[in-house]
């Protein structure tokens, strides 16, 4: 319970800030107290400090399906806000198909993200993966002396906004010819690894648009066309490499257009050339700054304009580069993490479940 004490003190705890409820789990599943029980962080730690050993078989699929069923159900948890649920474990489910699909059931909630820690050589690390919301909520350590090591990146991960963000974010791709349809397809792989990361459907869903230049601009989706991730995600595949010039200028034109009634709007320019146009690549990419847009521009290989690629974002932090359109993946969550950043809190709106195996 030390770790569960430590990490609780990272947090304001009260009615209109964090929340937390702790679940442990054996052969039973018990539940120490609810999400609205203790809502001062004085009376959460002292009753975190009494909570004992739970002992018994590692009935994970219990503890999901509660948390799922009471924990998270609207007469215990009312608040419209994003729901952590972190699952500590030392060994594998005795029920591992139960628990498989007690993840998925609470996965399905587009407000729940679920972390999962194992602890131990006696874990099975696909059992974690499967429990967790993807890769990045997946943790193990050698021991229990250990767990501490992972509190700075545990909080970094619970703080993340980005499942809860509402932003409309434009992708401008690059389609001129010097990429060739494999390294297209590369960049579009990148938005497919970008766009996984946020809720596309719900009452704070974030809008994607994504538009393609060469010698012309095409608005080859447009914000709000798809309402479900899957949905997006299965025709950003489908979107067409073009060839010709880079008239970075125009898909920065259509980007100002396609965003021009959103509140809170992020522009992503993906390029591996110098723009047939730079004034006015330039001037398009100030004037969406200037109407309150976060430009984040993506250089690809040798033959960009770093100055071009500079001013077009909205800072040194907003700047990437890469070698290759391979590596554009080993970018994706550094670019997530810089747009999930404009809307970050010191304390997050949160609720979080703490199971404890």
């Amino acid at each position: 319970m030390a770790f569960v004490s430590n990490f609780t003190s990272q947090f304001e705890i009260g009615p209109n800030t964090a929340r937390l409820a702790v679940v442990t789990y054996g052969t039973n599943v018990t539940d120490h107290f609810f999400l609205d029980s203790f809502l001062t962080k004085s009376t959460l730690m002292s009753h975190i400090g009494s909570i004992h050993y739970p002992d018994g078989e590692t009935s994970t699929h219990l503890a999901l399906q509660f948390v799922e069923n009471t924990i998270l159900s609207p007469a215990n948890d009312n608040r419209n806000v994003t729901k952590i649920v972190i699952v500590l474990t030392d060994g594998r489910s005795t029920e591992p198909q139960s628990t498989a699909m007690n993840a998925i059931a609470l996965k399905n909630n587009s407000m729940v993200e679920v972390t999962a820690i194992g602890i131990g050589k006696d874990v099975d690390p696909a059992e974690l993966r499967t429990i967790a919301s993807d890769a990045n909520h997946t943790f193990q350590v050698p021991t229990y002396d250990v767990l501490n090591t992972l509190q700075a990146e545990l909080t970094d991960t619970t703080c993340n906004t980005c499942k809860n963000d509402h932003s409309d974010i434009c992708f401008v791709l690059d389609s001129s010819g010097s990429e060739g349809i494999y390294n297209f397809k590369k960049q579009l792989e990148f938005v497919s690894l970008v766009i996984n990361e946020f809720t596309v459907n719900g009452n704070r869903a974030t809008r994607f648009c994504v538009i393609t230049f060469s010698n012309d601009a095409h608005t080859d989706i447009h914000l709000g066309t798809y309402t479900t991730n899957q949905g997006l995600l299965d025709n950003v595949p489908n979107i067409q490499y073009r060839d010709g010039e880079t008239r970075t200028d125009l898909g920065l034109h259509l980007a100002h257009a396609e965003l021009r009634h959103s509140d809170s709007k992020v522009v992503i320019v993906l390029t591996d050339g110098r723009s047939l146009q730079p004034q006015g690549t330039i001037h398009q990419a100030n004037q969406l700054q200037k109407d309150g847009a976060e430009m984040i521009s993506i250089g690809i290989g040798h033959s960009i304009d770093m100055n071009e690629i500079s001013a077009m974002a909205s800072g040194p932090d907003h700047v990437f580069m890469v070698h290759t359109f391979g590596e554009l993946d080993s970018i994706h969550q550094q670019v997530v993490d810089e747009i999930c950043n404009k809307n970050s809190h010191a304390s997050p709106l949160v609720t979080t479940p703490m199971l404890v195996g």
